[in-house]
C-alpha cells in the first residue's frame, strides 16, 4: 500500500501510512523540491513526491503550484473539470504509477521489492541517506526503471 502522510506540518504520519511493515509513506514536496509547509514527517516516512503549494507560483505560469487533477469541485459534482490542488494524497498518485511501472515493465513482484527499489533510487534530499523530512529522498521514475 502507498498512503498520505497527512498534511498537518506535524512530526506524526497519519495512518494507515504509519503501518511501517504495510505501508509505503509518502510526503510532500513543492515545485523547488523543498518539502511543502503541510507535509507531515517523521519516523514512518518513506519518501516525498510533488504535491504541490498553493501558496507560490514558483514555476511563474500565473497560478498557484498545485498538482492539476481532473474532478469535480467539493460539494459540486456537476461542476467537473480541471482543478489544482496540494497535499501528501497529490503526492502518492506519483509513487504509485513508479510502483505499477516497476511490476509492468520490470517485473518486479513483491511489496519489499517494490519499497528496496523505490526507496533506493530515490532522489536524496536533506541530510544524507534517510532524514524524518524527505524519508529516502523524492521518487525518481528514470532511475526505478533503470533498476
Amino acid at each position: 500500500l502507498i498512503a498520505a502522510a497527512g498534511n498537518d506540518g506535524r512530526a506524526f504520519i497519519s495512518y494507515p501510512a504509519a503501518y511501517d511493515a504495510y505501508c509505503i509513506a509518502v510526503g510532500a514536496t513543492r515545485y523547488d523540491e523543498k518539502r511543502a509547509y503541510y507535509s507531515n514527517y517523521g519516523k514512518s516516512l518513506d519518501l516525498v513526491a510533488p504535491g504541490g503549494d498553493l501558496r507560490v507560483d514558483q514555476n511563474k505560469d500565473g497560478y498557484g503550484d498545485g498538482v492539476l487533477q481532473q474532478t469535480f469541485k467539493q460539494g459540486q459534482p456537476q461542476n467537473f473539470g480541471y482543478y489544482f490542488y496540494q497535499g501528501t494524497s497529490m503526492a502518492c498518485p506519483h509513487v504509485s504509477g513508479v510502483a505499477a511501472l516497476l511490476i509492468y515493465k520490470k517485473g518486479v513482484i513483491g511489496p519489499d521489492n517494490i519499497r528496496n527499489i523505490l526507496q533506493t533510487t530515490a532522489e536524496d534530499k536533506g541530510l544524507s541517506g534517510w532524514d524524518k523530512y524527505y524519508g529516502w529522498g523524492i521518487v525518481d521514475a528514470y532511475k526505478a526503471l533503470l533498476n
